[in-house]
């Protein structure tokens, strides 16, 4: 099984069709909602990364972090997301937007020096290798919880 983000697109692109469906005891959003989540949190990351000054990374250890980064799982109902990657409202032509951006923005990743980074709200600076993994490991919990919305 690939652990690249690149490869979870194609099935978060399919789901789009589903953007109004929710289900309260799974979640509180809608399909398309974890779907804007998801493709905000790519292309801020993609976005800001590029910038990092490599000198300025400092790395933290934290347990969240080391249990999130080592069983690849996200425990469901921990975290509030941030403002700035998430939406009240999104329309399917703006996921589309969002998800083409995002194809479009993890070719940057590619050219990230090792030690340029993301900082986390909670895991602090990401390096390039820990924010690729990041954002499989956050685009495949918010996958799961899609998946098992249209299971319900």
């Amino acid at each position: 099984m690939s652990k690249k983000v690149e490869d979870l697109l194609p099935e978060l692109a399919s789901l789009i069709e589903h953007q109004e469906k929710k289900v309260e005891s799974i979640s509180h959003s809608t399909i398309g909602w974890q779907i804007d989540h998801s493709l905000k949190v790519i292309n801020s990351v993609c976005n800001v990364a590029p910038d990092s000054i490599e000198e300025k990374y400092n790395p933290k250890q934290n347990f969240s972090k080391l249990f999130v980064m080592t069983t690849g799982y996200i425990p469901r109902g921990n975290a509030k997301a941030p403002k700035f990657v998430t939406s009240d409202s999104v329309s399917k032509e703006d996921l589309h937007l969002q998800h083409h951006e995002a194809l479009q923005n993890l070719k940057k990743l590619e050219q990230l020096k090792p030690n340029q980074y993301f900082s986390h709200p909670l895991f602090g600076h990401l390096n390039a290798k820990a924010l690729r993994k990041f954002l499989y490991i956050h685009t495949y919990h918010h996958l799961k919880i899609m998946r098992d919305i249209l299971k319900a």
